[in-house]
């Protein structure tokens, strides 16, 4: 699973099937700016394990470490943004303590102790593009493309693939309502000063224009429909209001990104019917 944004939206593919071949030879950033203007950039940032080694050994990387990063970072473009790098540790390290603390992890077997032992090793490069993207290629790597000009809010998409990361490790993955919706959920509320009201304004879904859970809550249907992701974190909000974290962890550990018993795995663990719970749902926001 890939998540990255671009052109300033944030989207998801899932490679289940093989890789095409590439249409062209990503060797150096040049290379991948070219290729993520060209028709073929979905596919491009669909597939980094065919170009992102041989790009990682062509560039001169700076390189940082703190208790739970490994920073790499190169300035393709120099600007007065440049300095960006200089606190960015420190903010990443600030996120990664919120968003602990917002999922309430703590370590208790000696495997989850293991588990938070953990860095993520993170490739930023700093560059002047119209397009941007970020990707999560395996569990424990990060890759960015950031041009700060372009894509201002760099650091609330840090916090969404932190979120990913940060749950991912100890939980997994469940189908995309529910992966998408913990990350978009803490990537809004858990920064500090965010308030439930201010989340609940924002949202954009209105509770007339959402489609019933069973028609997204399997991965085809969440891409069929827009909003989606706002619609993961009101339904993840509603779950945690009412049951607590404790219930959706055990949830994750039950499920996976594709889970075609999803349905069922939900109904075992919450001990009610989706269609139950969706009403709940839909009368909460209502009232919100």
């Amino acid at each position: 699973m890939f998540k990255f944004t671009f052109q300033g939206l944030l989207l998801i593919l899932v490679t289940g099937s093989t890789a095409a071949e590439l249409p062209v030879k990503i060797r150096s950033v040049a290379d991948l700016k070219e290729a993520i203007h060209s028709a073929r950039a979905r596919e491009i940032v669909q597939h980094p394990e065919q170009w992102l080694p041989e790009l990682v050994s062509s560039v001169h990387w700076r390189t940082e470490l703190s208790e739970h990063f490994v920073l790499h970072y190169q300035i393709d473009k120099s600007d007065q943004n440049d300095a960006l790098f200089e606190p960015l540790l420190l903010e990443l390290e600030k996120q990664y303590s919120e968003l602990m603390n917002f999922f309430r992890i703590e370590a208790g077997s000696k495997q989850e102790q293991l588990a938070l032992k953990t860095r993520l090793v993170c490739f930023i490069v700093k560059t002047d593009s119209e397009r941007t993207f970020g990707t999560l290629p395996d569990p424990h790597l990060l890759f960015y493309l950031l041009d700060p000009e372009k894509d201002p809010d760099y650091l609330d998409k840090l916090r969404h693939e932190l979120a990913h990361w940060v749950w991912g490790r100890l939980y997994g993955e469940a189908p995309p309502l529910f992966n998408e919706g913990v990350a978009v959920y803490a990537e809004k509320l858990s920064a500090p000063n965010i308030t439930d009201l201010d989340f609940l304004a924002n949202a954009k879904a209105g509770v007339d224009e959402v489609p019933p859970l069973k028609e997204v809550v399997h991965g085809d249907g969440f891409w069929k429909h827009k909003g989606m992701y706002t619609l993961g974190s009101l339904w993840i909000d509603f779950l945690v209001k009412e049951f607590g974290w404790d219930q959706l962890k055990t949830f994750f550990l039950n499920s996976d990104f594709e889970d075609d018993l999803v349905v069922e795995h939900f109904e075992r663990v919450y001990g009610e019917k989706l269609e139950t719970l969706e009403f709940h749902w839909r009368s909460y926001l209502a009232e919100k």
